[in-house]
């Protein structure tokens, strides 16, 4: 049901008495979905309407048609493919370190792919949260879909991770599985939290 992961990456920042609870990574082939898909159909939207434009140009002026008029587009593709081929590797990096984590007392996400950086938010200070689940979410078996986690009121999307020079802190759990059950169980154990007053 859950995805879960090896713990022993969050040993190092855990406190005195904080421990793992469960671990939670993005559903691959949704993150894949989000990052890459979308960015391609748009570039392939281009390419079709550049060609049809090309392909009118040469039959108006078949005679006339110089096939060097071809090469900047050429040279703007093999750019897109590169830049996309480099993102992919980016992106694939990133997948592999993006780790969300649900201790005791905190929400700690683990992410980047050259330095390791840990966010986190205290499970009693989250008074708002959010879950949403799109079309490509729906189609996901599991169902996929992004909890945001918040400590004041907020609307809109989250990236990942923001902490704004007023205090308030937000969380993007993206594309987990179950999300409404992920949710559920996250809101019990920070009720636990809350009321202990960890």
């Amino acid at each position: 049901m859950l995805k879960i992961m090896d713990n022993n990456i969050f040993d190092n920042i855990l406190a005195d008495g904080e421990y793992v609870l469960k671990t939670y990574r993005p559903n691959k082939k949704r993150y894949l979905i989000s990052v890459l898909v979308m960015p391609l159909l748009a570039f392939l939207f281009f390419i079709v309407l550049t060609a049809g434009m090309f392909l009118l140009v040469f039959l108006k002026e078949k005679d006339e048609f110089d096939p060097n008029i071809l090469v900047p587009f050429y040279i703007f593709v093999g750019i897109f493919i590169l830049v996309w081929l480099i993102s992919l590797i980016n992106i694939l990096g990133n997948y592999k370190n993006l780790v969300y984590c649900l201790t005791n007392k905190r929400l700690i996400m683990r992410r980047n792919i050259k330095t390791e950086v840990f966010d986190f938010i205290d499970l009693k200070e989250i008074t708002f949260t959010h879950v949403r689940v799109d079309r490509w979410d729906k189609i996901m078996k599991p169902q996929t879909g992004s909890i945001v986690f918040s400590n004041n009121k907020f609307s809109g999307n989250v990236i990942r991770y923001s902490r704004y020079p007023n205090g308030i802190a937000i969380m993007s759990f993206q594309f987990v599985e179950d999300p409404y059950d992920v949710l559920k169980y996250i809101q019990g154990i920070a009720d636990i939290a809350k009321s202990e007053g960890q």
